[in-house]
């Protein structure tokens, strides 16, 4: 039981950290496009040529919006930014990957937790899959340097109103006693259930937002700014590392 787990989690953390999508790093590039990067959109499409030349060929080099500004990107010789910005550049494919394939990891831990019979495994399954499921869908925003995201807070602070909840509840209704307030019950209830519907609505946006996290480290690794070189004006990459 335990190899299964272990089978299963190594080959989402392989497909997570070999997973890089072209398409993705393309939309990055037409993005930077249209704001006019086009140093910064030349950067990341020599990303996307050392991973697939044919793709680079076929699909990148002849879209209107990157060819348009393909022609107006003046390399700068001296700059040596720009070389470092390629190796900082985010892959929604890999940042989706580590969150979803983490939280399924999890709720598949817990699932082979229900069928085994071994209280000792039972006890490292049920662990797993807790941990799987609370840390794996801040994983992709982690990865794209974006811990402290928008479904992460949503998580945290649902869990905080269903802890008061249940504190409520515990308050108005003892486990061993009579309910002197059942109007607070009711009310900790709700603020149980709230809490675990908030819990659920955090979980799914953070995983789906990974992408998107992504995208947007790309967007602030890669700025365009004016420069001069030796006799050529034109534009550069810096990047904050």
């Amino acid at each position: 039981m335990k190899a299964l787990l272990v089978t299963a989690l190594l080959l989402a953390s392989s497909s997570a950290v070999h997973a890089e999508s072209v398409g993705d790093l393309t939309r990055t590039a037409r993005s930077l496009a249209r704001q006019g990067h086009c140093a910064s959109m030349q950067t990341v499409g020599d990303r996307v040529r050392a991973i697939d030349d044919d793709y680079y060929r076929q699909v990148f080099s002849v879209d209107p919006v990157i060819r348009a500004c393909s022609q107006l990107a003046v390399p700068d010789p001296t700059d040596a930014g720009a070389g470092a910005g390629k190796d900082h550049l985010k892959s929604g494919d890999t940042a989706l990957a580590l969150s979803a394939g983490v939280f399924a990891g999890g709720v598949l831990a817990l699932v082979l937790a229900t069928k085994t019979q071994s209280a000792e495994q039972v006890t490292t399954l049920a662990l797993a899959g807790l941990a799987g499921i609370a840390i794996g869908p801040t994983l992709g925003h982690a990865y794209a340097g974006d811990t402290w995201n928008t479904g992460l807070q949503i998580r945290l602070a649902s869990v905080a109103v269903g802890a008061v909840g249940v504190v409520v509840i515990a308050k108005s209704c003892p486990p061993f006693g009579s309910c002197p307030d059942p109007g607070s019950g009711d009310l900790g209830a709700a603020m149980v259930l709230g809490g675990m519907i908030g819990l659920a609505v955090g979980t799914v946006y953070e995983i789906v937002d990974a992408r998107g996290a992504a995208t947007r480290a790309n967007h602030r690794h890669l700025q365009l700014v004016p420069t001069v070189g030796s006799g050529v004006a034109g534009a550069s990459l810096t990047g904050r590392f």
